[in-house]
C-alpha cells in the first residue's frame, strides 16, 4: 500500500532530474514547476502513507519523529504546506527560478532556490537528500 505512494514520489523525483540536467522544452515553463511541487507535495506525505498503511508495523509517533527531526524532511513540509495553504507562519519561500533555454535545440533545464530563514537550498539537491532519507528509513524497517 505505502510502495504505491513510494513509487509515485520516485516517478515525480525522475521528473525532477530529468528538468535539473535538461529535457526538450514542449510545454509552458509552468507545468515543469507544478511538476516540481508535485514531488515536494508526495514526498511529503509519504509519511501519512506509512502511518496509514495496514501492514506496516510502525508506530506513528515513530514516523512523524523521523520527519520532525530531518531539517530536509521538514522543509519538504514547509513547502508542501506553503503550496497547499498560501501562506503559513514559518514558510519556506520558493525563490528565484533560474531557466536555461536552448533555444537552437529546443531545450529546458532549470534550477530553483528554496529560502528557509535566508539560507539557499537548491531544490534539486534537497530533493535528492528526502529521497535518500526515505531510502534509508524504509531499509532500517525492513521494508
Amino acid at each position: 500500500m505505502y510502495k504505491e505512494q513510494y513509487e509515485r514520489v520516485l516517478r515525480w523525483y525522475e521528473r525532477f532530474k530529468a528538468y535539473d540536467t535538461g529535457i526538450k522544452h514542449n510545454k509552458p515553463s509552468n507545468n515543469y514547476i507544478d511538476e516540481v511541487y508535485a514531488f515536494f507535495i508526495n514526498c511529503y506525505h509519504l509519511k501519512d502513507w506509512l502511518k496509514n498503511d495496514p501492514n506496516i508495523n510502525i508506530g506513528n509517533s515513530e514516523i512523524e519523529n523521523f520527519v520532525n527531526t530531518s531539517t530536509d524532511l521538514k522543509l519538504c513540509g514547509d513547502i508542501c504546506n506553503g503550496i497547499k495553504h498560501l501562506n503559513r507562519k514559518k514558510l519556506s519561500k520558493i525563490g528565484p527560478k533560474h531557466y536555461k533555454l536552448n533555444l537552437k535545440q529546443n531545450y529546458i533545464s532549470f534550477k530553483i532556490e528554496i529560502i528557509d530563514n535566508n539560507k539557499k537550498y537548491d531544490a534539486f539537491e534537497l530533493a535528492t537528500t528526502c529521497i535518500e532519507l526515505w531510502k534509508q528509513f524504509l531499509k532500517e524497517h525492513n521494508l
